[in-house]
Formats: C-alpha cells, sequence, structure tokens
C-alpha cells in the first residue's frame, strides 16, 4: 500500500512540473465520462431502479398480442378476456386487477382542472403493497355499479386543489359533473401509473356478461409463492389457445403476453434509443481515451532515456509498468471528480427540459439524478478507462531497448513504422467514430428540423388549440353534445382577436389516435380479427379554413351536414389512393366499424397532414361532421391575427362559461403542441448533436497531436531533406502524405459504420429519421476538410525548419 502510495505522490509531482497537459488530459477524459454517466442515471432512473412499491419485485402485467400488434398498445385487454384470465389462473397468481384509463375533470375549492386518473380494480392499492396515508383504499364492494361513486386522491392533487384540508376524507368532490366521496389520500410521490393523481374503482362486468370485442384494460397480477414468470407464460398460452377455440369470432390470432411490472410499463421505444445513446457516449469516451493514449504514447517517448536509466540502475520492468498504470489512474480519478459536477448538470438539464405531461408517462424520470450507483458507475468507467489509455503506452515505454536508449542521449530522428502502427490506428478510430456519430447527429437534427418546422400540410402559425374531454355521465346524449359544441364555437369565436374557429376530437400535434376499421364498397370483406384501419377525425365545417387544410377535389363539410343529413365524409388524399386508385373517389362509399354501420359518402378530399411525427405522417384519415358523430372528446383550434397566446385567457374563460365543469386544457399554440408532440425527437437530435460536436472536436484534435507529434520526431529527416534540396512540396507530401491516408482509412469505416448507425436510429425513431445521402456527404466533406486542415498546420511548421539549426540540435 505504501508502495502505490508513493507511486501517487509521484504521479501527482509529475502533473504539476507539466499542469498543462496534465488539465488537458483531465478535462478531455472529464467530458467522455460526463457524456457515459448521464446517459447512465437515464438507464438507471427509468430501467434499473426498482418500483417503490412492496410487492414490486412479484406483479407482471399482461396484455393481448395479434400477429401485428402495436407494441405501444399494451392497454388492449377485453373485460370478457380478463375475466376468463382470472378464473382459469387460480394458483397461478393470488391476485389479478385491471385498471382502465380515466381522464377526469375535477372541480377543485377554486375551479375546475383536467387530471389523471384510472379506474381500478378494488384491490389496486392492496395488490401493490401501498397503503393511503389517510383514510383507507377501496373496498371489494365498491367494485359493483351503484357504490363505485367513490375516489382516492394524490398527494399532490390534495394540496393543489384542496389546500391540504385535513377533513376532505368523507366528505364529496366533483369528478365529471358527478359527486364521488374521497375514501383516502395516497402517499406522497405515489402517482402510479403514468402520473395518475385520481383513482375511482372500476366496475367489470361478469364472466358471460362482459364484452370481449372492445380492448381497453390493462391487466397486473401478482405472482403466488414460488411461481415464476416462465410458468406464468406457459399457463397464459394454453389460456390463450383455449379462448381462441371457444370464442373464434374475437379471439382468432390472439395471444397473451406477460412480463415484469417495471417492464411492462416502459416505453417500448426508449430502450433502443436509450442504448444508442450510451453506445455514442462510449464512442466519445473511447476517442478521448485515444486522444490520450495518443498524448502517453508521446509522453512515454519523451521519457525513453528516463525509464532506460532507471532500468539501468535496477528497477524492474514490473515497477515502471505499475508507475505508469499508476500516472494513469491518478489522472483518471481526477477526471472522474472533474466529471461529477458535469453529470449532475446534465441529469438536471435532461429532467427539466421534459414537458410535465410527457413526464408523467415515463415511470422514473422524476428521479433522475446522480446517485450513488451513478458515482461507482463513473468510477469503474474511469478505472476501465485509465487501463485502456495507459498499458499500452506503459509497456512500450518500459520495453524500451535500453542500450539504444542511453545511447540516444536527446537526439531525435525517423521513427520506425511498427512503432506508428499503434498511433496510427487510433487515428483511424477517432476518424471513424467521429464520422459515424457526425452521419447520425445530421440525419436526425435535419429530420427534427423538417418535421418540426417544415411543411404539415396545414399552416400551424397563428393557431391557438386547446382541448376539453366531456363526461359522459354529463353529456351521453348526442344532442346535449351537439349544443355544447355550437355554444363554444359561438363564444370562441367572439374573442378578441380569433378570425375563424374549427374543431376536431384530435388535433394535430396531438398524442394518440383515433382509429376505426373500414369496409369499402364493392371490395370483399375485411378479415374480421384484423381489419384494416383509418384515422378517424370528426370535425365542424370550419375545421379546413381555420387549418388552411386545402380541399384538392369536391367540396368541404358544410353545416347543412348536419345529424339529419346523409352521411358524408371528407377523405385525405393518400386514403383515396390506397382504396381507389386511379379512380375518382367522389360519389364512393364506406362504412366503419361493423355492418349495422351506415354507409358513408364521400365528397371531397383533402391534402395530407402530418397528424403526429412518430406514427401518423401523411396516414389515410376521414374527416366526418362532427353533427353526425358527436365525440365526447374536443380539440379546438382558434386562428388569431395576433400572437395567439395572447387569446389563451379569454379562451379558457369562454368555454367556462359554457359550463364552469368542464375545463379547457392544454391551452397553446399549435407550434407549442408541434413541439411538445416532438420532445422525444428533440431530446434525440440535441444529444446526438452534442455528441457528434464533441467526437468531431476530438478526432480533429486527435489528428492534430499525432501530425505535431511526428513532425517533431522528424525535424532532423526534414532538415536533412530540405538541406539536399528538397522543395516545399516535397516537404508536404512527406508530412501530408500519411495523414491523408489515415484520414482515407478512417472515412472508410466510418462511412460503414455510419450507414449501419443510421439504420439503427432509423428503426428506433419508427421511420422518422430517414437516410440522406446528401447529409452523408456533407458529414463526410466537413471531417475530412477538418482533419486535413488539422495535419496542415503542422505540416506548415514542418515547412520553416531551418536545415543548419535542426542539424546543430542533433
Amino acid at each position: 500500500m505504501s508502495t502505490l502510495l508513493q507511486d501517487a505522490r509521484f504521479a501527482l509531482r509529475t502533473m504539476a512540473k507539466r499542469p498543462g497537459p496534465a488539465l488537458l488530459v483531465i478535462a478531455t477524459l472529464a467530458v467522455g465520462l460526463a457524456a457515459n454517466s448521464a446517459i447512465f442515471s437515464v438507464l438507471n432512473g427509468l430501467f434499473l431502479r426498482p418500483l417503490p412499491f412492496p410487492n414490486a419485485p412479484r406483479l407482471v402485467r399482461l396484455w393481448e398480442t395479434t400477429p401485428d400488434s402495436d407494441p405501444y398498445d399494451v392497454s388492449n385487454v377485453s373485460p370478457g378476456n380478463f375475466r376468463d384470465w382470472e378464473a382459469q389462473t387460480a394458483g397461478l397468481f393470488d391476485r389479478m386487477i385491471a385498471l382502465e384509463w380515466w381522464d377526469a375533470n375535477l372541480r377543485g375549492r377554486d375551479l375546475a382542472e383536467r387530471v389523471q386518473g384510472y379506474r381500478v380494480s378494488p384491490a389496486f392499492f392492496e395488490t401493490l403493497g401501498v397503503s393511503p396515508a389517510a383514510g383507507r383504499a377501496f373496498l371489494a364492494e365498491e367494485g359493483q355499479p351503484g357504490s363505485d361513486r367513490r375516489v382516492v386522491l394524490g398527494h399532490d392533487l390534495w394540496q393543489r386543489g384542496f389546500g391540504a384540508d385535513p377533513g376532505l376524507v368523507g366528505k364529496s368532490v366533483i369528478v365529471d359533473g358527478e359527486a364521488y366521496v374521497v375514501v383516502g389520500i395516497t402517499p406522497r410521490g405515489f402517482h402510479f401509473p403514468d402520473g395518475a393523481e385520481v383513482w375511482a374503482p372500476l366496475v367489470v362486468p361478469p364472466l358471460g356478461a362482459a364484452p370481449r370485442n372492445r380492448h381497453y384494460l390493462s391487466a397486473i397480477a401478482s405472482l403466488g409463492r414460488g411461481r415464476s414468470i416462465d410458468e406464468a407464460a406457459s399457463t397464459m398460452a394454453v389460456v390463450a389457445q383455449r379462448l381462441q377455440k371457444d370464442h373464434p369470432d374475437t379471439n382468432t390470432a390472439r395471444g397473451i403476453a406477460i412480463t415484469g411490472l417495471q417492464k411492462g410499463y416502459e416505453d417500448p421505444g426508449l430502450r433502443p434509443i436509450l442504448t444508442l445513446w450510451q453506445v455514442a457516449a462510449g464512442l466519445v469516451l473511447l476517442m478521448a481515451c485515444v486522444n490520450v493514449a495518443n498524448l502517453m504514447l508521446a509522453r512515454g517517448a519523451e521519457r525513453r532515456r528516463e525509464l532506460a536509466l532507471r532500468l539501468a540502475l535496477g528497477a524492474r520492468r514490473g515497477q515502471i509498468v505499475r508507475q505508469l498504470l499508476t500516472e494513469g489512474l491518478v489522472t483518471s480519478l481526477l477526471a472522474v471528480a472533474a466529471s461529477l459536477p458535469l453529470t449532475l448538470w446534465a441529469t438536471r438539464e435532461l429532467r427539466a427540459h421534459m414537458p410535465a405531461e410527457v413526464a408523467r408517462l415515463l415511470p422514473g424520470w422524476e428521479g433522475i439524478a446522480m446517485d450513488g450507483r451513478t458515482v461507482v458507475f463513473s468510477l469503474i468507467l474511469g478505472v476501465l478507462a485509465a487501463v485502456f489509455f495507459t498499458l499500452l503506452p506503459a509497456l512500450r515505454a518500459s520495453g524500451t531497448a535500453l542500450l539504444d536508449a542511453l545511447a540516444e542521449g536527446g537526439r531525435s530522428g525517423t521513427v520506425g513504422a511498427g512503432r506508428q502502427r499503434g498511433r496510427n490506428l487510433l487515428v483511424v478510430v477517432q476518424v471513424a467514430g467521429a464520422l459515424a456519430l457526425a452521419v447520425v447527429a445530421g440525419l436526425v437534427l435535419r429530420s427534427a428540423r423538417e418535421l418540426m418546422l417544415g411543411p404539415q400540410g396545414y399552416d400551424p402559425d397563428h393557431l391557438l388549440t386547446l382541448q376539453i374531454s366531456l363526461p359522459e355521465t354529463r353529456y351521453g346524449d348526442a344532442t346535449a353534445r351537439r349544443q355544447f359544441e355550437r355554444s363554444a364555437t359561438d363564444r370562441l369565436s367572439a374573442v378578441p382577436g380569433v378570425t375563424a374557429v374549427g374543431m376536431s376530437n384530435l388535433l394535430p400535434g396531438r398524442a394518440g389516435g383515433s382509429s376505426r376499421a373500414i369496409q369499402v364498397e364493392g371490395e370483399p370483406a375485411y378479415d374480421r380479427s384484423n381489419p384494416p384501419q383509418v384515422d378517424n377525425r370528426v370535425v365542424s365545417p370550419g375545421y379546413f379554413e381555420t387549418l388552411r387544410l386545402p380541399i384538392v377535389a369536391g367540396r368541404a363539410l358544410q353545416t347543412s351536414d348536419d345529424e339529419k343529413a346523409p352521411p358524408v365524409a371528407v377523405v385525405s388524399r393518400s386514403l383515396a389512393r390506397r382504396y381507389w386508385p386511379a379512380r375518382d373517389p367522389l360519389g364512393r362509399r364506406f362504412r366503419l366499424g361493423g355492418d349495422d354501420q351506415p354507409w358513408i359518402t364521400v365528397v371531397g378530399v383533402s391534402g395530407d397532414i402530418i397528424q403526429h411525427w412518430a406514427a401518423r405522417r401523411n396516414e389515410p384519415t376521414c374527416y366526418r361532421p362532427f353533427a353526425q358523430d358527436p365525440s365526447l372528446d374536443l380539440g379546438y383550434a382558434l386562428r388569431t391575427a395576433a400572437d395567439p397566446d395572447s387569446a389563451a385567457a379569454a379562451a379558457r374563460l369562454a368555454i367556462a362559461a359554457v359550463d364552469p365543469y368542464q375545463p379547457a386544457y392544454q391551452v397553446r399554440s399549435m407550434r407549442k403542441s408541434i413541439s411538445v408532440s416532438m420532445i422525444g425527437l428533440q431530446y434525440v437530435a440535441a444529444i446526438m448533436g452534442v455528441f457528434g460536436g464533441v467526437a468531431l472536436v476530438l478526432a480533429i484534435s486527435g489528428v492534430y497531436g499525432v501530425m505535431s507529434y511526428r513532425v517533431s520526431l522528424r525535424t532532423l529527416e526534414i532538415g536533412v531533406r530540405v538541406a539536399l534540396g528538397a522543395s516545399t512540396g516535397d516537404v508536404l507530401h512527406l508530412t501530408m502524405g500519411q495523414a491523408l491516408r489515415l484520414t482515407a482509412a478512417g472515412l472508410l469505416v466510418g462511412a460503414a459504420a455510419g450507414v449501419a448507425a443510421a439504420r439503427a436510429m432509423s428503426a428506433a425513431m419508427m421511420g422518422a429519421v430517414a437516410f440522406d445521402t446528401s447529409m452523408f456527404a456533407v458529414a463526410v466533406a466537413l471531417l475530412a476538410v477538418t482533419a486535413l486542415l488539422a495535419a496542415y498546420v503542422p505540416a506548415r511548421r514542418a515547412l520553416a525548419v531551418d536545415p543548419a539549426r535542426a542539424l546543430r540540435s542533433q
């Protein structure tokens, strides 16, 4: 131990003698380590840190599967299938519970607000192992019709909406226009699932009465003692086969998936993206280590005489290697210390810029932080980095031929090809890694910019948007919905500065979908177990004018297309091309849903639009009159003459004047909606952009460092050549030729890696990041030019070598 401490003190003294290079090495490593630790903190928060429930290790999530299942659609269990799962798995699970998404309008002390809620089986809290901080959980009988008007409120909602009233338990609150009795308050920090703040008992019809053609439930089960997930998966596969046989109309090709609860609530797109981030961060650290290794190799060459002299005085080679490894370890530990503030800043920035409405859907996001596990990860990574960038230079430096090193004295000369192979390989790795990251960063940045600021198919500027969700308890009647829509449209139209108002059940730039099965008249009947789907929008007559969504054929919807008129629709260009290729779609008919639904006549064709960047870009869409199929969800778009945000407060008041129990939420400009919906792609673009920029700087500095070192070693050779009549071109060819070869090799390897990385990123981002040859060429040209410029600077310095001085110095 004393020997290691002595080596460490010697390392610190050596660094103090030359603080400039030491600080450069520490800073280079710190950036690479911080990049990796920041990404690890995200992985740790989202995937590695267990859910904060006592029973979490025994909990699993189950859902239905089909041959073309959407990986995001895991809340798809039908009530009939859920009841069968319960009945046929006795002994396998201690308990199985169901959950239903429930966005609720809750009236607090002062105003109504939209809160995220869930209807849950009465045993929900007991299954998780969570007890309310005040009051009680639900009773079994409260899962029956007529006894379900009970709620448990989240701690934050209790404080925000009711002033943390200790007497609220036992009192009634207004939820979706009806009175619910508050029976409990959850512990602080409990928001499961999806940031929920209110829970009510779920009523699931009994077996035999529960429908199988509606798929909207989530299912969670608690494994019995001694039972495993593999055993449960085998049993559920048998259950699925039995249900396929017993209910072929609804369960053909439907399987059952099961996984641990934490994985079951992961965003399926996050893991591949974070894996790519971690690989990119690892590549940045690798390039930083390559730079440091090159510096260590150069430093080792400078210390050859010193090390040879120590060997001549009796030092063993192992002692020399240990000393050099200790120097590297000390350097790396100092870099770890320097990286921690960077990691802390990066994790705070990552957490802070995620919109709350998105963060609540990412379990663990609010817990992203630089904790003890992150520090340990940094230390382990720092030690590995130290071994990487120190071992080869240590072995090479300690293996110096003793007599040769002592005989050289201070002379420098040409460097053998074998000695330079290692440095050359490191430069190739740097250039290749930088190109791969630059290609991916360029493609993601370009795609994000085009999707956010490029053509949307409509005019998103000067649009204020807001969302309203009507409760079925108060607006179950279609007439009441139509009346609300007309009154709201009239009041919003009267807001100062508003020039047009349009409404849709789901506006562009919002997450979610409204897909329906389509049957085209004259076409063969579709497969009922896997029908073709189209986006279904119910809109007001002013929708197309307000959004400036062009009608390319026929007409737009009109006020006369009301509930008394024949069913009509405007279809998007993509829908018309898919179902009536090379034919006039006007006058054609289709229907949505089953055979009992009416035929709908196409009266117009609109342009295609980007509904959502991730999954609904130019998708086949039909637009139907709201009056003919009134929805409970209303999304309003207000075209304004000035800044749309200036009309936000008045728009809220206008909705409150129609019904004070129905809050307007997500009130923001269309541009803001698009930005929020694209926050995932923006995160990817920002992080890959940073990594690409850092990699480019590291590659350039690596090329510059190696070429500078080579020129310094070849001073004598260059002086002799100039003395013998070598021209400027000869000297440039001597010094630049190697840089050209190394850069070309790195670009060739990096091009292949860049194509593979671009394909992986495109798959992870659901095709939103498309490969672009021009962007690829720009990245190659940028890296080639900057690398050659980095090599040209020391090459120019070689031209200034004075032959006489070079010869005298040797």
